[in-house]
């Protein structure tokens, strides 16, 4: 009867069920759902990075972003990461950030995730629906690193979705390097002023009444 989408993305949908498709909202879990917003406080000393990419292709990450941390330490900013990575790589990433007295928290799976994600400025992260639309909700400003062979290109969608709105920026795989990764979030963190933006579009987009919205279009049929 009704096809019920968190957003409308309909390229690769079916034509014959477009007519058929209702916006409702993310759906995510209700710890998300029922957070509250955090009390901005941009004079934190320290500039905190969470990185997001578990199972999916991950490995990039690990080879790329503890360099970059690196880097941007050696500028002489305060900075801690918080990074997901796969099991092959927590050790040499956990040993890296040590030797560089760089304060980190390295895991392959996290249950209490949203701390983690209340307590960062910027958010380095794969965009599966899920992923994008919990940041998104908790205004957490990201940069998107599409999974390039996802089906449908759908993680590029998710990403653009969120950028033509302001959310955040996208950084395709093809040129996720050192150079390019270590000027995007130089940028952030030398113009608060542009976090504080990104901030406010998220705000626009805040929707807690996706499961108000679900029954409404089901009480129809009922």
């Amino acid at each position: 009867k009704k096809i019920l989408l968190a957003k409308k993305i309909t390229k690769n949908f079916p034509e014959k069920y477009k007519n058929k498709t209702y916006e409702v909202g993310s759906i995510l879990n209700k710890n998300i759902i029922n957070f509250s917003l955090p009390i901005e406080n941009n004079n934190q000393e320290k500039f905190s990075i969470l990185v997001l990419g578990g199972s999916q292709g991950a490995e990039i990450f690990g080879t790329i972003i503890p360099t970059v941390v690196k880097m941007i330490k050696d500028e002489g900013y305060e900075i801690e990461i918080n990074q997901q990575c796969v099991a092959s790589q927590r050790k040499s990433i956990t040993d890296f950030y040590a030797k560089n007295n760089i304060k980190s928290h390295v895991f392959e799976f996290d249950k209490n995730i949203l701390k983690l994600v209340l307590s960062s400025n910027l958010a380095v992260t794969r965009c599966g629906s899920s992923t994008t639309a919990e940041l998104a909700y908790t205004l957490t400003p990201f940069i998107a690193v599409p999974l390039p062979d996802s089906v449908d290109n759908h993680q590029y969608l998710n990403a653009k979705y969120y950028k033509d709105k302001g959310c955040c920026w996208i950084l395709e795989q093809d040129n996720f390097n050192t150079k390019n990764l270590f000027n995007l979030i130089m940028k952030t963190i030398k113009n608060k002023k542009e976090l504080e933006n990104i901030r406010e579009n998220m705000k626009k987009n805040y929707n807690k009444n996706v499961y108000t919205n679900i029954e409404n279009e089901i009480k129809e049929f009922i």
